[in-house]
Parts: C-alpha cells; sequence; structure tokens
C-alpha cells in the first residue's frame, strides 16, 4: 500500500508491504526505496515491512532543510500514524546513520538495528570537504552528472555492468537540492559510537567485500564496539549488496530477524 506523511515541513512518501513484527528500511544517499526491491520479494513473509522514500528522493519531495536528528524525528511521527509501539530499523549507508539516530533517541521505540554498508563514525575534515566539493559540483553541473560520476564506484569491480548502467538509469531523475540537502546532513551529523557501544539491542552489520567506502579494518573496529552483533562480508559486493548478492543480503536479515525478533 501506498502511504504519504506531512510532518515538520516535508512530505513523505512510503509503502506498508505485509502483516507482522515491522520492519523500517532505510535507504542510502542518492538513492530511493526501490534500491531494497531485489530483496522485498526473498524476506519471509512475517514482517510487516515499511519502506520510504526519504526527502528529496523518490517521490518524496524536497522539503525544509533537516539533520539526521530532524528526519529520526519525522520517522517517529510515522511510527505513531501506524499505531506501532516497537519496530527493527535496518539502513544503508545513510540510511544507517538514520538508523543510529532513531536509536540515539529512541531507544525504547526499536527491537533491532541492522547498519547495511554503514558505520557509526563522524566524518573526518577530509570527507566533510569531500562532500562540500559535491554540493558545489551538483550546483554548478546539475545531478545526473553526479549521478554518472557516483555510481560506478559503488559497485565491485567484477560486478556485471549492465546492473550498473540500469541504477545510473534509475537514478537520473534525482532532485539537486534534495542531494545537497542529504550532503549537508551528512557533514554535519555526530558520531554515534557512545550509542553503539551502549547498544541494548543486538546490532546486525552487512558489509561488501569490496566496498571501497568502509575499509574492513574500520568495519572490525566497529563490530567490536557493540555487545552484541552479527557481522557478514559478502565477498562479491561493493557498496550495493541489495542489488549485487540480494539472495545473500536477504539470507542475513532472515537469520537475524529469525534468531532474534521473535
Amino acid at each position: 500500500m501506498e502511504k504519504w506523511l506531512q510532518v515538520h515541513g516535508r512530505e513523505w512518501f512510503y509503502r506498508d508491504i505485509g502483516e507482522g513484527k515491522p520492519l523500517l528500511l532505510l535507504h542510502g544517499f542518492c538513492e530511493f526505496s526501490m534500491v531494497w526491491d531485489p530483496v522485498l520479494i526473498l524476506l519471509d513473509d512475517r514482517y510487516r515491512l515499511i519502506i520510504p522514500d526519504l526527502p528529496g528522493s523518490g517521490r518524496s519531495p524536497v522539503g525544509a532543510s533537516w539533520t539526521m536528528h530532524d528526519l529520526a524525528a519525522d520517522l517517529l511521527v510515522l511510527l505513531d500514524q501506524e499505531g506501532l509501539d516497537e519496530v527493527v530499523v535496518m539502513g544503508h549507508s545513510m540510511g544507517g546513520y538514520l538508523a543510529m539516530e532513531m536509536l540515539a533517541g529512541y531507544p525504547e521505540r526499536l527491537t533491532g538495528i541492522g547498519l547495511i554498508h554503514s558505520h557509526v563514525y563522524a566524518d573526518t575534515e577530509e570527507k566533510k570537504e569531500s562532500r562540500r566539493k559535491a554540493i558545489r559540483f551538483v550546483g554548478e553541473n546539475g545531478a545526473r552528472a553526479y549521478v554518472r560520476q557516483l555510481v560506478p564506484g559503488l559497485f565491485a569491480p567484477l560486478t556485471d555492468r549492465v546492473l550498473v548502467r540500469a541504477e545510473i538509469d534509475a537514478l537520473d531523475d534525482q532532485d539537486p537540492e534534495g542531494l545537497q540537502q542529504a550532503l549537508e546532513a551528512m557533514i554535519n551529523r555526530l558520531s554515534t559510537e557512545d550509542v553503539l557501544q551502549n547498544a541494548h539491542l543486538p546490532v546486525l552489520m552487512v558489509q561488501g567485500h569490496h566496498d571501497t567506502l568502509l575499509p574492513m579494518e574500520n568495519l572490525l573496529a566497529q563490530a567490536a564496539l557493540a555487545p552484541q552483533t552479527e557481522l557478514y562480508v559478502l565477498p562479491q559486493a561493493g557498496h550495493m549488496g541489495m542489488l549485487e548478492q540480494p539472495r545473500e543480503m536477504a539470507g542475513h536479515i532472515n537469520d537475524y530477524l529469525s534468531r532474534f525478533i521473535s
């Protein structure tokens, strides 16, 4: 079912699929909710899937500027609108930053969390400057040029180029202001290392062996922070495991849910 939420000067489109224990799936930067689709059909049908387009992405228009804290508050309203007291949240890349912000602000509302190609560290000064350059590039050249520059590097070297081309085509209509808002929010976000260290629930982490955005040594250090971590590495994936190895990704999510979410 397709639904909408208007809150805090922003409009959210989201899909509500199935019945059962709720699972909130958050997409990453320069994506929209359809990136999860190859995994959805492989997930256990005992779960209710809530899959939004983040503001400025997909069918959710650009609205008021935001921080990760702002979007976490928006999602709390979404949960309340749906009558959901608790939810498992899993986020890909930037969606993982948002998932951790939800854990920081509303731990009592989460029964599980998954960081999919994601991490808890704040940007280094070098990374912040890289994002500022991206903001300027989008402003000067538009979203389409930025997408075509960004996307190929998200995939493993041996990933079928047809898949890469399809992802570029799917993202061709990104809103440049939406991209700039997201980049600014990532620059300004804080570390959530302390939140992970004090996590009261098991944390799923899935990483691609060829993911250049999250070096393996950083992932292992992150995994050691949480009291209980379920860590998996997709051997043939880069940063886009939902597309590169959807069956394996779904298997890890299903295993986590079956073991820890009754």
